[in-house]
C-alpha cells in the first residue's frame, strides 16, 4: 500500500522499464481533484520504444536519469478517480503522479505484473 501526504514535488514524466510490465492501482481514497495528485499517462507512449530507447541513451550522455522522459512533456492526461477505482497501466509508457496540494493525501494499493 502506498500513502502520499502533501507530496508537492513529484517525479517528472518517466518510464519504469522497457519490459512491458504493468501496474494496477486500486484507489483506497479519492484522487479526482487536481490538488489530490491524480495519476497521469501519455497515451500510446508504450508503443514508442524506439524513441524511449534513444531518449534513455541521450539522458545517459547528459548525466540525467535514463528513465526520465522529456520528449513527451505536455502530452500527459491525468486520470481523476474516486475511491474504489482501478487504473491498470503499462509501465513502459510515460507516466507520473501529479503533484498534490499541501494537506492533500491519497492511498493506493499497487500491484506489479509481468507478462
Amino acid at each position: 500500500m502506498l500513502r502520499n501526504d502533501s507530496v508537492t514535488a513529484t517525479r517528472s514524466l518517466h518510464i519504469d522499464n522497457l519490459d512491458g510490465s504493468y501496474k494496477a492501482f486500486l484507489y483506497l481514497s479519492d484522487a479526482y481533484r487536481p490538488e489530490d495528485g491524480p495519476y497521469a499517462y501519455v497515451p500510446g507512449s508504450h508503443r514508442r520504444l524506439d524513441l524511449l530507447k534513444r531518449e534513455a541513451r541521450l539522458n545517459s550522455l547528459k548525466g540525467r536519469p535514463e528513465t526520465n522522459s522529456y520528449a513527451f512533456e505536455g502530452r500527459e492526461i491525468s486520470f481523476p478517480v474516486e475511491r474504489g477505482a482501478v487504473i491498470i497501466s503499462c509501465q513502459s509508457g510515460v507516466h507520473r503522479g501529479m503533484p498534490q496540494q499541501e494537506g492533500a493525501s491519497r492511498t493506493v494499493l499497487v500491484g506489479t505484473y509481468r507478462v
